[in-house]
């Protein structure tokens, strides 16, 4: 049986691709979990395209080939996220539960994996120290993750209380 465990699963994915400290750096991620982002110089483009095909056992995500904003970080964190929990499985997409089950845990791992617990933990405690009070956007550059993802996070683990001002 696999473990669901997201925080005990990026716990060993980021300790295994050698990430100690934010942002989380998902090329060395993608490295780690052999997860092809772009046609290396020795294949041909024929030959990458053959690679890329499932039976083949191995998967790419072209979305990584350009510079990555904070959404486009969570988007490929949420795709890894799937083939991590998912990846063997296939699955169909008829709006079910069970996809939205699938959603929300590849939601959850990404999470750990961009925003892991004790970082932010240590982030907030230091933000709180320096500003005397929680600076999000500060947070969230750290982190190169959405204001949106950041807030969520941190209500996910009982660091944020409250209405946050600002823009959203």
């Amino acid at each position: 049986m696999i473990d669901k465990d997201p925080k005990k699963i990026a716990r060993g994915i980021l300790r295994n691709a050698a990430q100690k400290e934010p942002p989380t750096d998902l090329a060395r991620i993608l490295a780690y979990l052999r997860i092809h982002h772009e046609r290396p110089w020795h294949l041909s483009q024929d030959v990458w395209e053959g690679l890329g095909r499932p039976a083949r056992g191995r998967t790419r995500f072209k979305s990584y080939e350009r510079t990555a904003g904070a959404r486009d970080r969570w988007k490929l964190a949420h795709e890894i996220a799937h083939h991590v929990l998912h990846g063997a499985v296939p699955h169909l997409r008829a709006g079910s539960w069970e996809s939205h089950e699938l959603e929300y845990e590849a939601d959850l791992l990404a999470a750990e994996l961009l925003m892991p617990d004790p970082w932010l933990a240590r982030a907030v405690k230091k933000s709180e120290n320096e500003h005397q009070s929680l600076a999000l956007e500060e947070l969230a550059r750290t982190f190169q993750v959405g204001r949106q993802e950041m807030e969520k996070r941190l209500r996910q683990l009982d660091l944020l209380r409250g209405e946050v001002l600002g823009r959203m």
